[in-house]
């Protein structure tokens, strides 16, 4: 049974199989997202661990520098993207997986508002630890991203794109740890 302890520690490769099935296999942006979205569904649904309240957890100044935050990140990308090694368009660079002129507007918007619910609800939830430090979830949360990175930036920047996500995975992962709740990794 997937809600058991067993079962849960394969919960982790889930992202790495659904990048490589649907990124690397089918040059598919959309098939990677249904199939790491569709398992982490099966997961939830299967477990028997109770759920932390997707939005509660944090005070108005809290909500507020999460958002922030999380916008900076956005921001920084800009900034730095001439120093990227991400040389002509955007859509010259999506259109490999699967993401044309049309079709990347659609995913941006569906991966910035439904990707975070499950997504927190799976590795700040789900998966949660008890630890203060940073746990192998964490690390295992950043370095299948760096699957998904190694196809747009070079290795260095990947690099350092992951020791940001390990960072940024544990405060998540303490966030909802202080606060019951994953309000504001959901907003950051």
């Amino acid at each position: 049974m997937i809600g058991s302890g067993r079962a849960l520690r394969w919960a982790p490769i889930l992202p790495y199989a659904a990048i490589l099935v649907g990124l690397y296999g089918f040059s598919e942006a959309w098939a990677a997202v249904a199939l790491y979205h569709g398992g982490m569904i099966l997961f939830l649904l299967r477990s028997r661990r109770e759920r932390s309240p997707l939005f509660r957890g944090g005070r108005p100044f809290e909500a507020v520098g999460a958002i922030v935050f999380g916008a900076g990140g956005g921001f920084l990308i800009y900034v730095l993207w001439p120093w990227l090694g991400l040389a002509g368009t955007l859509n010259a660079k999506l259109s490999p997986v699967g993401l044309s002129e049309w079709r990347w507007p659609l995913f941006l918007l569906y991966f910035s508002l439904v990707n975070p619910i499950w997504e927190e609800s799976f590795w700040r939830d789900l998966l949660r630890g008890p630890s203060r430090g940073v746990e192998w979830n964490d690390l295992l949360f950043a370095l299948y991203h760096g699957l998904v990175l190694r196809l747009f930036l070079p290795w260095t920047w990947t690099l350092l794109a992951l020791a940001i996500l390990v960072a940024v995975g544990w405060l998540w992962r303490r966030l909802a740890q202080l606060r019951h709740g994953l309000l504001l990794p959901l907003l950051s």
